[in-house]
């Protein structure tokens, strides 16, 4: 991973303004545009490092400071590109889903992984690298909703992943915290900001492999927040939301209005409201109509007792259930894309 990372921050041959090699040779022998050829060997670095976390998650505090650095390079080089570059667009995307896993639970779980995430979460490294990128601090002002530039949802997915990873370590000592940059990232719109990363041309034209890598770390994304917004319920709220879905379902709840009789009705929020931006069950559904339809078999072929499976089918199926499937086409259309997703995989 070191040497992964090491290759993705070296920029030596790059060109610069006084260049005078533009072109070099690919490995067929044509002459090729020398930034395009270096542009495809840090894609298929950064896509090295995705894969090398999907089969191994545990690492040390520092490759995970490591990794922050190497995101906070490429998030200055896309904004300094305008955010119209989609290879460095990419390579964020690629590096945030790396640090996802990196930042998160395995599946075998066990003491000594709760204790290396305990690590990272105490790392000041890790932390200050963190508060570079956007990260606020305990009781700061809550980031503006995101928008466009792409680079301005990259506060948004480290909250997610940093929350994830406070309430894996320890739930009872970081359940403020957690919930904070849980419920900031939900304000910001973090699942509409994963939801674009499968818009992406590079990724649209890669292979199927490369795609169902992809939608299995968004999806193992989702399962691992789900089950950490449990995790942060007090004993006393055992039976009540977690702090996350207590704020999606507040949402949803925005645009539904009480009518006479006992009725309800569909009532938008207006585009400058506060809240129109903000998650909901809705977006929620849209990104896993991205992900099944990346990866159909992701779902249909699930083993049953997956222990993300469990915190995504129970979103589902409360949503179904809900008032607002009844009125809101926020949820309803997105709904009806997720099973469209999943019905072409099936045949």
């Amino acid at each position: 991973l070191t040497r992964i990372i090491d290759a993705l921050k070296d920029h030596s041959l790059e060109p610069t303004a006084g260049s005078t090699v533009h072109q070099v040779l690919d490995e067929a022998g044509v002459p090729v545009s020398r930034a395009h050829l270096l542009q495809l060997e840090k894609r298929l670095l950064c896509k090295c490092l995705l894969y090398a976390l999907l089969l191994q998650q545990h690492v040390a505090p520092q490759v995970v400071a490591s990794m922050l650095e190497l995101l906070g390079g490429v998030n200055t080089r896309l904004k300094a590109a305008g955010g119209s570059d989609v290879f460095l667009e990419e390579q964020l995307h690629l590096l945030l889903l790396s640090l996802s896993l990196a930042m998160s639970m395995p599946q075998e779980g066990g003491t000594q992984e709760e204790a290396n995430l305990a690590a990272i979460a105490a790392n000041p490294t890790v932390k200050d690298k963190l508060a570079s990128l956007g990260l606020a601090p305990p009781n700061a002002a809550l980031t503006p909703a995101v928008t466009t530039p792409p680079t301005e949802g990259l506060p948004a997915v480290l909250r997610l992943c940093w929350g994830t990873l406070l309430a894996s370590a320890n739930p009872a000592q970081h359940r403020q915290e957690a919930s904070r940059v849980l419920v900031e990232a939900q304000a910001a719109g973090v699942f509409r900001t994963l939801r674009k990363f499968f818009d992406n041309p590079n990724l649209k034209i890669d292979d199927e492999a490369h795609q169902e890598a992809v939608a299995t770390c968004v999806y193992r994304m989702l399962g691992q927040v789900l089950m950490a917004d449990r995790a942060l319920r007090s004993a006393e709220q055992s039976r009540l939301d977690g702090p996350l879905s207590k704020a999606m379902a507040e949402r949803c709840m925005k645009v539904v209005k009480r009518t006479g009789g006992g009725g309800v009705a569909f009532a938008p929020l207006a585009a400058d409201d506060s809240a129109a931006n903000a998650d909901h069950n809705g977006t929620v559904l849209g990104l896993l109509s991205a992900v099944f339809a990346a990866h159909p078999r992701l779902w249909l072929v699930a083993d049953t007792h997956d222990m993300l499976r469990g915190p995504i089918e129970n979103l589902i199926a409360r949503t179904v259930t809900h008032d607002v499937m009844k009125v809101s086409p926020e949820v309803r259309v997105p709904f009806l894309e997720m099973m469209s997703s999943l019905a072409v995989g099936e045949y």
